[in-house]
């Protein structure tokens, strides 16, 4: 039971899924014994928890925040549980193997500290959430080493603002992807609703999508730009099918479009442009109020701190 796991890397040490259930598993007097918890994720859990018994309580960061993850799948959409699994990644590298009883409030405000990151901060929520589901569980009897822990790496929002020219620099090196990125720039889209997005999302009154982060029906009413750009990428198209598709009609992946970003933006001559500045210049220009609503902000604190980076005009004193 040494051996590295190969799949569901994401469940706890002891804890298997095969053929859709879930099983306690441990070497006994030389042989390997499986003992059957359901097909239930949060009731073998438990029972796992039963059968760690005191082991339970030494158990390592990785095995609770594994758990966490886990439990996460079923609650959260895969963008929020991708995003924490990333997170975990470093943070498991410095604490991974450390027990959760010893884990000090000291060790994560000077992991906090060294960090000083933004990823320091969503690795310290990521761990306080964990202790949290591990309380709530009853998984672990320690208390959370994050509790009252005022340390956090100062984050500035990013400021960069896309102007009308570079806009048009970027759509000039676009080519044949040209459509697609006037149609980021029109919607405000992340890019996961963007390569969601699929031709029957074109309504008469608009093009309607969920958004991938916060769930959000969103109907943006159609323009004579809108219409352009929709057209120029659906082409002679029809069905489910890709609103943003390579020429061979297939979907892109993340990676795939993060390469093709790459390639605009340098022929662009814009190397520190990010896609999702074209969601912020989208935010920019429009009103507070209209921003919110392309974007899905149900708080407009959000779209004023981190989507209004558009120069304000000033007159001179003289």
């Amino acid at each position: 039971m040494g051996r590295h796991r190969v799949h569901n890397t994401h469940l706890p040490r002891h804890l298997q899924r095969k053929r859709g259930a879930y099983y306690y598993v441990i070497r006994k007097g030389g042989r390997v014994v499986w003992t059957a918890l359901g097909k239930d994720y949060g009731a073998a859990l438990r029972r796992w928890a039963e059968f760690e018994a005191e082991a339970v309580q030494a158990a390592t960061v990785a095995d609770l925040v594994a758990g966490y993850l886990a439990a996460c799948e079923s609650t959260c959409r895969p963008a929020t549980v991708a995003g924490y699994r990333a997170f975990s990644r470093r943070l498991l590298a410095v604490f991974g193997r450390v027990p959760v009883g010893d884990l000090k409030r000291a060790d994560v405000a000077r992991y906090v500290m060294e960090r000083n990151s933004h990823a320091g901060n969503r690795e310290k929520a990521l761990l306080s959430a964990a202790y949290t589901w591990g309380l709530n569980c009853g998984l672990v009897a320690c208390p959370d080493p994050t509790k009252g822990l005022n340390v956090r790496a100062r984050e500035a929002p990013r400021r960069r603002y896309v102007t009308d020219d570079e806009l048009a620099r970027l759509l000039d090196a676009a080519g044949r992807l040209r459509p697609a990125i006037e149609l980021a720039y029109l919607t405000g889209m992340r890019r996961a609703d963007l390569l969601a997005l699929r031709l029957t999302a074109a309504t008469d009154a608009g093009i309607a999508y969920e958004s991938s982060k916060t769930g959000a029906t969103v109907l943006i009413g159609w323009t004579d730009a809108l219409r352009a750009a929709w057209k120029g990428c659906a082409g002679d198209r029809i069905g489910a099918v890709p609103a943003v598709a390579k020429t061979t009609g297939r979907p892109y992946t993340a990676q795939g479009w993060r390469q093709a970003w790459e390639r605009i933006r340098m022929r662009a001559g814009l190397p520190d442009v990010r896609f999702h500045d074209l969601r912020r210049k989208a935010g920019s220009d429009l009103s507070l109020e209209d921003a919110g609503d392309l974007l899905a902000h149900s708080d407009l604190g959000v779209t004023r701190r981190h989507y209004r980076a558009k120069p304000k005009p000033a007159r001179p004193a003289r």
